[in-house]
């Protein structure tokens, strides 16, 4: 469970910081940081029982 708990903070931090570059016009890491948020969502889905 703590597992989890921790793949979906690293989530949430994710998505924080990709609409931070979005907001400053950073759209090439924000693309890398969505592709990073669904690998770490799909890696959830795995893990849950």
């Amino acid at each position: 469970m703590q597992l989890i708990r921790t793949v979906s903070g690293m989530a949430n931090n994710l998505n924080q910081i990709a609409r931070r570059l979005n907001a400053f016009g950073i759209s090439a890491l924000n693309e890398e940081f969505n592709a990073l948020k669904q690998l770490i969502h799909e890696l959830m889905k795995r893990l849950k029982p």
